[in-house]
């Protein structure tokens, strides 16, 4: 027993440094490749745009204030509602001024997207621009739809389906569950809630500021941003675990939500703010059994405005029968960058959040 605790104490460190270590150096990579896009989109289309602004001065002088004062309102609904009055108020008078400046967004992203092919660009409405970084280098990636798993390349698996009789159990707070209608006779089912360590980081500058809300379960890392380095924040979740060696069966159980919001105006230049929220599950030195990755960017040019919102489930049920004696690994991360000319004025959030983590044991 001595042995076992052992084994698993050594094992989470490691997981625990070597995750700190890489997720440090792809979020400081993330960050200095969004201020490149945004330093790009801002060259290519927000300058050029601005000129064109400042000609009608009444105009110019009306629509900053009415932006700067967005950024100032603290409420969500109410900034959204904000948002989308400017938006409708301006879009004509802010057409025109894309026309008179020479520019069209279908060039700039197709300008972006050969500069940046590790990001998939589109607008929503047709003067600002959403990125979403693909997730093909994050390895397999499986997600449960009715009864079948596709990684992404498009391959069908069929899935394990849980026990009715499990999902209508496994919220009791029991260490053993007695399940006879899926086992065919009596048996005890021990169930093992996954043990989370939690690392967060916050890296802001000026007068951006960001935070990290952390639970046994759930990372929520926020920030809002202002120009000269912008702000950062990471929350991370680590579990590692050595799957037991005389069980008859072991199988992983996750559920749960990752989700991104994130809203950004342009008022002084373009502005950017970027969000995603992930989890991965892996036998050391094996490849990905499931993982979600959700990852979006929002990019306001001058006097204008962005936003996003999306949230994905994602449920698993994993036989690790044949993994008995390898350490299990599960994590979890939800990261957060905000970069704009005003503070505040630009803000983004992710959360990971499991429902439920947990080996399922018998």
């Amino acid at each position: 027993m001595k042995r076992l605790l052992y084994a698993n104490m050594v094992s989470l460190f490691l997981l625990l440094c070597t995750t700190f270590f890489i997720t440090t150096i792809v979020n400081a990579q993330d960050d200095k490749v969004l201020e490149e896009i945004r330093n790009e989109f801002d060259k290519v289309y927000g300058k050029k745009i601005e000129e064109e602004l400042k000609k009608d001065q009444s105009k110019f002088e009306s629509m900053k204030s009415e932006a700067e004062g967005i950024g100032k309102i603290k409420n969500e609904d109410a900034k959204k509602k904000a948002m989308d009055n400017y938006t409708k108020a301006h879009k004509e008078h802010y057409g025109k001024m894309v026309k008179n400046a020479g520019v069209d967004i279908n060039s700039v992203i197709a300008h972006l997207s050969k500069q940046f092919p590790q990001y998939r660009f589109t607008s929503t409405d047709d003067y600002s621009i959403i990125a979403e970084k693909e997730t093909k280098d994050l390895g397999l990636q499986r997600q449960s739809i009715n009864n079948t798993s596709t990684d992404l390349l498009g391959t069908t698996f069929h899935a394990i389906t849980t026990p009715p009789a499990y999902y209508a159990h496994n919220v009791l707070p029991v260490s053993a569950l007695y399940l006879s209608t899926f086992f065919g006779s009596l048996k005890t089912l021990g169930v093992q809630p996954l043990i989370f360590t939690q690392t967060k980081s916050v890296n802001c500058a000026l007068a951006s500021g960001g935070y990290v809300n952390i639970g046994s379960m759930y990372a929520l890392s926020s920030t809002s941003g202002v120009v000269a380095g912008g702000c950062s924040s990471s929350g991370n979740l680590s579990s590692s675990s050595v799957l037991p060696t005389a069980a008859q069966s072991i199988y992983l159980r996750l559920s749960g939500t990752v989700e991104v919001s994130g809203y950004a105006v342009g008022v002084i230049g373009t502005s950017a703010t970027d969000a995603s929220a992930s989890f991965n599950s892996y036998i050391s030195s094996e490849g990905s059994m499931a993982s979600n990755y959700l990852s979006k960017s929002a990019f306001a040019p001058f006097l204008w405005v962005a936003s996003f919102n999306d949230i994905k489930s994602f449920n698993h049920y994993i036989d690790l029968t044949s993994k008995k004696g390898k350490t299990l690994n599960v994590a979890g991360s939800s990261r957060s960058f905000s970069i704009s000319g005003l503070c505040c004025a630009t803000n983004s959030s992710s959360k990971i959040n499991f429902t439920t983590a947990e080996l399922v044991v018998q």
